[in-house]
């Protein structure tokens, strides 16, 4: 826990013996160990505190959840404090996770562009994909900052794709939202800031998402399947409170 608070913002437990349980003795020990991390909440719109990440075929739109395919997912957010996968089984090719730490991201951007920091911290709205009840608005109600201050800390929380999918109920991103969101792209995706992890069957992740981004290769399978099961967590201990994503689905 005081890697997610106050170092490098993940951390990796490895070598749970998933074989040795069945899946729901596997997730009963997971929510044990992440109880001591924080209060375990809800992921989505059908009220599941405990999501399977695995392809299931689903196409990857604004009207589904990017666990339910095996496609590509830009740098992301996920929606809690933190989240908090379990690996029960690997893929047989792709899949791997690449992290990117979001301050250092903003300091880049304050080094070279300082300027798009204003358009960053304005926010977007966001496609909430259709988990919301019938007659909702299918937007966030607000603009989502991408960086901003909150208790004297920064705090991330950015979603390329939703940002994107608002042009489908009639949003228009400028130029300069269009310019400045293709060059926060152009910085996560510098080889010298990434980590790149794979999953092995095991492995517990922790990921503090307001300082950690990470993204997902496609990945397919075949007799090995890829099968993480996830945890979004709230810490009421956290210094860092900002605005999440969570409300948007559930």
């Amino acid at each position: 826990y005081a890697d997610l608070e106050d170092g490098r913002g993940f951390a990796v437990i490895a070598g749970w013996p998933v074989d040795e349980f069945s899946f729901d003795e596997n997730v009963i020990a997971f929510c044990g160990v992440g109880a001591h991390m924080g209060d375990i909440v809800i992921q989505n719109y059908e009220g599941d505190a405990v999501v399977s990440v695995r392809d299931e075929g689903v196409p990857y739109s604004h009207k589904s959840r990017g666990y339910r395919s095996n496609k590509h997912l830009p740098f992301h957010s996920d929606g809690s404090d933190s989240v908090d996968p379990l690996c029960l089984g690997e893929s047989a090719r792709g899949g791997r996770s690449p992290l990117v730490g979001a301050t250092r991201a903003f300091n880049i951007i304050l080094e070279e562009k300082p300027e798009i920091l204003e358009i960053l911290g304005q926010g977007f709205y966001h496609h909430r994909r259709g988990q919301h009840d019938a007659g909702e608005a299918p937007l966030s109600a607000d603009r989502i900052p991408v960086f901003a201050f909150a208790n004297g800390f920064l705090h991330c929380c950015y979603n390329l794709n939703p940002i994107e999918w608002a042009e489908k109920e009639g949003v228009t991103l400028t130029p300069e939202e269009l310019t400045a969101l293709d060059y926060f792209d152009s910085i996560l995706e510098r080889p010298e800031l990434r980590i790149e992890t794979g999953f092995h069957k095991g492995d517990m992740q922790f990921l503090n998402n307001f300082v950690i981004l990470h993204s997902r290769t496609e990945y397919e399978d075949d007799a090995s399947q890829r099968h993480l099961v996830r945890l979004w967590m709230e810490s009421p201990a956290s210094k860092r409170m900002g605005e999440s994503l969570l409300d948007l689905y559930v």
